[in-house]
């Protein structure tokens, strides 16, 4: 979201009495404003994460011997791809809707649906690690010499548990974040039938 979609979402909560908007709702909004500044600093942490990717990858392209110039190459398309896939989520159209309370569900709603979108990027973004360590084991095999079976042995090992741990708690995230997105829908479409 943007910082107009934000001061949007918060002066959508705050100009309605607090027993105008439904609980759920309420409380998702108030999640959503208490937690502005993290939504800020993770877009930042993603760019940052990328440009540093990038850089990286570049010098093992530049200046790596063996395997290393090969996942320099896949490093930098590991990177590209998690922040297209970010940016993908980010992108989508912002709910509208002239009834202020209905407004305020729709806004509960898109944020919790962000998350979710959030979460199928970061389940594409880990597919594509798991092909990169793939590739990435296959190239140490083929194209490796003796000292890079080692450490690549170690940079898979902790690349795997790293993101079983991603694994998991993206599925976690989806799973909670789905209940509550299924209780905003049917708030939504209980307000719409009254």
């Amino acid at each position: 979201m943007s910082g107009a979609d934000w001061k949007d979402l918060e002066a959508a909560w705050q100009s309605l009495p607090d027993d105008s908007v439904p609980a759920l709702a309420r409380k998702e909004l108030h999640r959503a404003a208490r937690l502005r500044w993290w939504a800020k600093t993770y877009f930042v942490i993603e760019i940052l994460s990328t440009v540093i990717a990038w850089i990286v990858g570049a010098l093992l392209v530049a200046y790596g011997d063996g395997v290393r110039p090969i996942f320099g190459i896949g490093f930098v398309f590991l990177a590209t791809f998690a922040m297209a896939a970010s940016l993908w989520a980010r992108a989508r159209p912002q709910p509208r809707d002239e009834d202020p309370i209905l407004h305020a569900v729709a806004r509960a709603a898109d944020r919790v649906n962000f998350g979710i979108r959030m979460a199928y990027a970061n389940l594409w973004a880990i597919f594509a690690a798991l092909v990169f360590m793939a590739l990435y084991a296959s190239a140490i095999e083929f194209y490796g010499q003796e000292d890079d079976r080692a450490a690549g042995l170690l940079g898979l090992a902790f690349g795997l548990g790293w993101t079983s741990l991603w694994l998991a708690g993206t599925l976690i995230y989806m799973h909670w974040r789905s209940l509550d997105l299924e209780r905003l829908k049917a708030l939504e479409a209980s307000l719409r039938e009254e």
